[in-house]
């Protein structure tokens, strides 16, 4: 278990490096090849890594997965976290699980959310892909009734495309089906900007 877990982490990290989106990867690439010619680098959101590292503690599961990619963070639940298998109705329990993103909205509300929810491939494929859209949906509206600005959020259902790792074994599509919440705009401290 704890092998294809770290195999899944492993295969999330490059997925979301290979889908990083041309002008964030060359922006990137220009950041880390500098000469006195060249731009400078530019400098971390300190906000980024220390809120990266307080979901991390808050999410000490292997079920809940948190990744700081740039100025973005990725908390990615496998499904059974917060739904039931098959379901599409929140668990009662998984809104704990959701607590942390409605408090940092709390203390940030500018910060933009996105919600892509993913299956297996088992079974009928325009099925999957209903189902992980009306998961992402859910999860939306929750967002919703807690606070969070509709006009902040975005949700997608893909159904069993982007597979993590082979749908071959139960706990392989465990770990297929997830849900990724990718949080953007977090705001620089003021006394970072001021100092740059």
């Amino acid at each position: 278990m704890k092998v294809k877990f770290f195999l899944w982490l492993l295969s999330s990290m490059l997925l979301t490096a290979c889908t990083m989106p041309a002008s964030l990867s060359s922006h990137a690439s220009r950041s880390s090849h500098t000469n006195g010619n060249d731009i400078a680098p530019v400098k971390k959101n300190p906000n980024v890594v220390v809120l990266t590292s307080q979901f991390k503690h808050q999410y000490a599961s292997e079920s809940v997965q948190v990744l700081n990619i740039g100025d973005e963070i990725k908390i990615t639940y496998l499904s059974d976290v917060l739904f039931g298998v098959g379901g599409e109705s929140l668990l009662p329990e998984s809104t704990i699980q959701l607590t942390p993103i409605v408090n940092l909205v709390k203390r940030y509300p500018q910060v933009m959310i996105r919600i892509d929810s993913f299956t297996d491939t088992s079974g009928d494929a325009l099925k999957n892909t209903d189902l992980s859209q009306r998961r992402a949906q859910v999860i939306q509206q929750y967002l919703i009734t807690s606070g969070v600005r509709s006009t902040h959020l975005s949700s997608k259902g893909y159904g069993g495309s982007y597979p993590m790792v082979s749908n071959a074994e139960a706990e392989g599509r465990r770990l297929n089906r997830r849900i990724v919440v990718t949080i953007k705009n977090i705001p620089v401290p003021v006394h970072s900007e001021s100092t740059q």
